[in-house]
């Protein structure tokens, strides 16, 4: 792999251009920034000016995902940080997450989903697919289903 400034060129994830609002969090103090770019192994932020951040860091993405990450490069007001474990939820986030486990067994996918995007809850990239793969199952299986439903209905009419 070559190195450049924005961090490695032949990259084992694919990045995504975003403007999401985050803080980087070290020690007691917490910097606001914004996500440029972010993928599932690290993300690229902006900061409103040129502030020393340590190596490790844990990056607080406004949905409340809390990434622990390391600073791989800086660049003026520009930060790479790779992620170093599983991306976890701040406290809120972790009430907010289980009330939408009860939203979708009682209410069913949909209104989970809908609850969940309000809160702009899908800063997790595993979590943003696995809601994206389950909403073109669904549509899969009531197309199936109607389709079927058809079928039967013509085969009874001839």
């Amino acid at each position: 792999m070559t190195a450049t400034m924005e961090g490695l060129t032949d990259r084992a994830y694919k990045r995504e251009s975003v403007l999401k609002g985050a803080q980087i969090m070290f020690g007691a103090s917490v910097v606001d920034c914004v996500v440029v770019n972010i993928s599932g192994g690290g993300a690229r932020v902006r900061t409103g000016s040129v502030v020393p951040v340590p190596e490790h860091v844990v990056l607080r993405m406004n949905g409340g995902v809390m990434q622990p990450a390391q600073r791989r490069w800086t660049m003026g007001t520009l930060i790479g940080f790779q992620f170093t474990t599983a991306p976890a939820l701040d406290e809120d986030s972790v009430d907010f997450a289980h009330a939408a486990c009860d939203i979708l067994n009682t209410r069913g996918l949909s209104a989970a989903l809908i609850m969940l995007r309000e809160r702009r809850f899908f800063d997790d990239a595993e979590l943003r697919d696995a809601a994206e793969s389950a909403e073109e199952a669904k549509a899969r299986f009531a197309a199936l289903l109607k389709a079927r439903a058809e079928s039967g209905l013509g085969a009874m009419l001839t």
